[in-house]
């Protein structure tokens, strides 16, 4: 993780660090290690969007979920973890360029203890060999367990209490309970660049921008799959202008008028994050963009606006100047 990285995940745990000369906030990996195991989610909950997004940064082609009451099982075939990966998790997080998967993946697997679950499990297994961790009562085990297909899967196993009880009640009545992870995930994944299904269900969001005064679109050089919900939008829209590629780590959809939420999302593997109009104040200006490269905060509710989210808005509100601005839009 390089150091921008670090301070953008370790933000507001300044209280454990120092200002160096030059006025850079920093902190030493036993401290962070600290930090990291004691730090608490804004929900709990929200640990389940980490290991979803996690999936999405691995690149799972599909992320299946399975959950009741009391149990929360994710699973994304295809996904290649390394016995060493998943021993070391946690150097993993604060090593330079660690990879996304393992990021989130550690901040899901710690988040979720917040919870005080029963246990939780990671298993991971490739063609060669498989691991399994298993987090209980604050201890770790691991156990091999036999080679397969390549996947990840996580399980986390609540305490029987009141919140179970709650969920169990919502789900006898066909409801769904506000604080469960199956409502964190229906709420912020349901524009998830790949195919999600919670108890085999789909987790599907017909997409349309309806009747729009104007709409362009924009791609990287990646290829864009047929279920992503930017080629619904892409083939259900007339364009302004498509443009390929960007120039940079993102891909979407802006637009004037529709029926699209008036407000800019952001998708971060796979987790949707809405931008304050102060931050792109592109008058009457829609749309979602995905952005991998951008950072979340500690709390993971919030985008940072380092200089990667600065630069992005200032990309965004180029492209609306350009196209949409002769229709009205795009004014500071």
């Amino acid at each position: 993780m390089s150091r921008p990285e670090l301070e953008a995940c370790l933000e507001g745990l300044h209280s454990g660090g120092e200002l160096d000369s030059s006025g850079a906030f920093t902190l030493t990996r036993e401290k962070a290690v600290e930090k990291l195991r004691s730090f608490r989610l804004a929900e709990p909950r929200l640990y389940v969007l980490n290991l979803l997004a996690a999936a999405v940064a691995g690149g799972a082609g599909r992320i299946e979920i399975e959950c009741d009451s009391d149990d929360f099982v994710l699973t994304a075939p295809g996904i290649s973890v390394s016995l060493y990966q998943l021993r070391e998790l946690e150097s993993h997080m604060l090593s330079e360029g660690s990879p996304a998967l393992l990021r989130e993946l550690g901040v899901g697997f710690y988040g979720a203890q917040a919870l005080r679950p029963q246990r939780i499990v990671v298993e991971a297994r490739t063609p060669d060999r498989g691991l399994r961790i298993c987090w209980r009562a604050g201890r770790l085990e691991e156990e091999e367990v036999p080679a397969g297909p390549a996947a990840l899967t996580v399980r986390v196993r609540e305490k029987v209490g009141l919140r179970t009880a709650g969920k169990w009640i919502a789900r006898c009545t066909g409801a769904t309970r506000p604080d469960s992870e199956e409502d964190a995930i229906a709420r912020h994944c349901n524009l998830a660049p790949v195919p999600v299904l919670i108890n085999g269900n789909p987790l599907v969001r017909p997409l349309s921008a309806g009747n729009v005064e104007a709409s362009i679109g924009f791609r990287d050089d990646a290829p864009l799959n047929a279920g992503h919900p930017l080629s619904q939008l892409f083939q259900s829209t007339r364009l302004q202008a498509l443009l390929q590629p960007t120039g940079g780590p993102f891909r979407g959809f802006l637009c004037l008028g529709g029926r699209l939420g008036p407000w800019l999302t952001l998708v971060v593997h796979g987790v949707s994050f809405r931008v304050a109009t102060r931050s792109f104040p592109a008058r009457g200006v829609r749309g979602i963009v995905y952005a991998d490269h951008l950072h979340k905060d500690l709390s993971q509710t919030r985008v940072v606006q380092d200089s990667a989210f600065l630069e992005l808005m200032d990309r965004l509100f180029e492209f609306c100047r350009s196209w949409l601005a002769p229709r009205g839009g795009a004014h500071r």
